[in-house]
């Protein structure tokens, strides 16, 4: 009776969506704006991304696409577009996760970077939470606020840990996190700001069922030179010397109605800069002209000034980007030999699946410049697989730099630093849209003109009228 009540226990999904049965690793995030790299923002690239590894299905691609089905109903978004042309399955190049081949092989990655970002897929997003927007740090939930932001990012993941070595049983971990920056100088031009200055609410009560709910402000060290007060005393300081930072400290599972806030004594002190900025810097940009002949050009700086940095390169580009190979270039300035360690290449089968670029580099320390390039020519597409609006362009998702060996302060796993450059939007050869409507409208008109007439002249019968004398007028009614 015990093991049939547990199993029925085991059905019912409300600590986490149904849809997670059938995966072990799920992570999703949703990003709109744009932020410098720090070692507290969980670097994610633009519009929405969804990583998956699913456990021992028979079919993975059927798995996955009820999966992204499922995940576009519950989160209101677009998942459903993610199809086999835009996903690919990770490779242990990439040194994402330590996985096996199995594994690998259970595992699917697709994005969307041209996925708008709304209320509609915050709301459901909230309902996840234990207490919504009733109490804790998600009862300052403004959307106003929230999409006023000048960077916001929304993320979900759902992972499978191990209980003891021999992962026998296994626990779920169901995590949430929003981060959203915001700028108060272009709100209220001033640099003072609250709680309830930024979203018009203060925090009331933590979630009775949170076990801690802590909030932590990092700002410049104020030993020396004091620039800033605190509204509210914190409950707990550290400052960090070396880094110029300190970490004010708040257990809002004591307090009620807290409404933490700064006001600045020098309205020109710069803002925090990042204690930890990413090792790397990278950029994305297109090359050629036209609509036919293009290519993209990436440069990687390593900003380490003495330690060289092992990366991997990952790309996946549509299909509709006919990639040339042969052009596929690595160079380094000032020069350096033995950068490109290993090189893997998918290319792309139309419309079935796009081309994978890997590519495992060394780049040398000291503010060095890595640059990669290639060409490929804008394939002619079918007027039906043109968006409705076809003069903007094609997005083509962001390139991942993965980088190996090297972590951030506050990082727990080193092979787990990500860092992704900008989306690019390429223009395809377009066709004249309206040319159909043209042909459509002239033809019509010129049928309707000319089978009007002679359907008339066909159709038409001429009879001659006969008029007699005595209905014509007489000579002196004329004449009166």
């Amino acid at each position: 009776m015990r093991a049939a009540r547990a199993r029925r226990r085991a059905r019912h999904h409300r600590r986490a969506p149904r849809q997670r049965r059938r995966v072990e690793h799920v992570q999703r995030v949703v990003v709109l704006g744009s932020i410098a790299a720090c070692d507290s923002v969980q670097a994610a690239p633009s519009g929405v991304a969804l990583s998956t590894v699913f456990k021992n299905v028979p079919d993975v691609d059927a798995a996955w696409k009820g999966f992204t089905h499922a995940l576009s109903g519950l989160f209101c978004a677009s998942l459903n577009f993610m199809d086999d042309a835009k996903t690919v399955a990770w490779s242990p190049l990439t040194g994402v996760r330590p996985w096996n081949d199995t594994r690998q092989a259970r595992s699917r990655y697709s994005s969307l970077p041209r996925e708008a970002v709304c209320t509609e897929n915050l709301t459901p997003w909230t309902k996840l939470l234990p207490c919504q927007t009733k109490a804790g740090l998600a009862s300052l939930y403004n959307s106003y606020k929230v999409y006023d932001a000048n960077y916001h990012s929304l993320a979900t993941s759902i992972v499978s840990a191990c209980r003891d070595v021999d992962c026998a049983k296994t626990d779920l971990k169901f995590t949430q996190s929003l981060t959203v920056v915001l700028d108060p100088v272009r709100f209220h031009n001033s640099k003072d700001w609250s709680f309830s200055s930024l979203f018009h609410h203060k925090l009331s009560r933590s979630c009775p069922i949170a076990n801690t709910s802590v909030i932590r402000l990092i700002l410049p060290a104020n030993e020396l030179n004091p620039r800033y007060e605190l509204l509210v005393e914190p409950d707990e300081s550290i400052v960090d010397y070396e880094n110029g930072t300190a970490l004010f400290q708040y257990d809002f599972s004591q307090r009620n109605d807290l409404d933490i806030g700064i006001h600045w004594n020098d309205a020109s002190v710069d803002y925090v800069t990042c204690a930890n900025p990413s090792p790397i810097s990278i950029r994305r940009s297109a090359t050629g002209f036209g609509q036919e002949r293009g290519g993209f050009h990436v440069k990687i700086v390593n900003h380490n000034p003495s330690s060289p940095i092992e990366i991997t390169y990952y790309e996946y580009i549509q299909w509709f980007l006919k990639v040339y190979l042969h052009t596929y270039k690595v160079e380094t300035h000032p020069h350096h030999s033995g950068i490109l360690k290993a090189l893997s290449v998918q290319p792309a089968i139309d419309r079935k699946r796009p081309t994978v670029l890997q590519a495992r580099l060394l780049l040398p320390p000291n503010n060095s410049i890595t640059e990669l390039s290639f060409d490929f020519d804008m394939a002619f597409i079918k007027y039906t697989e043109h968006p409705p609006d076809a003069i903007r362009g094609f997005d083509v998702a962001p390139a991942i730099a993965i980088i190996h060996g090297t972590k951030f302060s506050n990082s727990t796993n080193s092979n787990d630093i990500r860092v992704y450059t900008e989306p690019i939007l390429v223009s395809l050869p377009t066709p004249d849209f309206s040319m159909p409507y043209n042909v459509i409208t002239m033809t019509c008109t010129l049928l309707a003109l000319f089978f009007g007439s002679t359907f008339n002249m066909l159709t038409r019968n001429y009879v001659p009228i006969q008029v007699s004398s005595e209905a014509l007028p007489s000579a002196s009614a004329s004449a009166s």
